[in-house]
């Protein structure tokens, strides 16, 4: 029994993990306003063919709306995590990758004066994306992706998840050890 299981050659990979941090951008827009959010990306290479982690974002754009006569007040809002990325395609230091985001999140509108806050509610979001990783070293690998934001439960005057449901574009700049 013993020579039996000897002679069979077992081909494993061993598990590779690679950890890395990852500034990002995401350009959007929201009923016609321009606007960004930044954020951070903490996760894991598996493999080369499986990325997964967390993710927070902050909106930093310009989009404002008279709620009450005579104030302005611009809106706020923030969402964070999980990601995960799947290979499907790779070729030298280009990797395709199919990935998807999901997130709970919370919208104000702030008094663009004061900052005072006038309403709040909470949302969740969902971001299909295809994106494409260039690895420049063993350090760096550049990330651009082209998704699309689904907000949903958000119920906010003048603003509905489906106002927030937009194409976006995040470039980021993965940091690690990839070799």
């Amino acid at each position: 029994m013993g020579q039996l299981t000897d002679s069979i050659e077992h081909e494993t990979r061993p598990l590779k993990i690679r950890p890395f941090i990852a500034p990002m951008i995401e350009m959007t827009s929201i009923k016609g306003s321009s606007g960004f959010s930044l954020g951070t990306y903490l996760g894991a290479m598996i493999n080369d063919h499986l990325q997964v982690g967390a993710f927070i974002q902050v909106y930093n754009g310009d989009f404002m709306r008279r709620v009450i006569f005579p104030n302005s007040f611009i809106l706020d809002y923030s969402y964070a995590g999980l990601f995960a990325n799947q290979s499907i395609y790779r070729q030298g230091n280009i990797n395709i990758l199919l990935g998807m985001k999901v997130a709970s999140g919370e919208a104000s509108w702030s008094q663009a004066e004061t900052l005072d806050i006038l309403d709040t509610d909470h949302f969740i979001a969902l971001n299909p994306n295809l994106g494409i990783d260039y690895r420049f070293s063993r350090l760096t690998i550049l990330n651009v992706s082209l998704g699309y934001r689904i907000v949903s439960g958000l119920d906010l005057p003048e603003l509905k998840g489906s106002d927030l449901n937009n194409v976006s574009l995040d470039a980021s700049l993965k940091l690690g050890w990839f070799k």
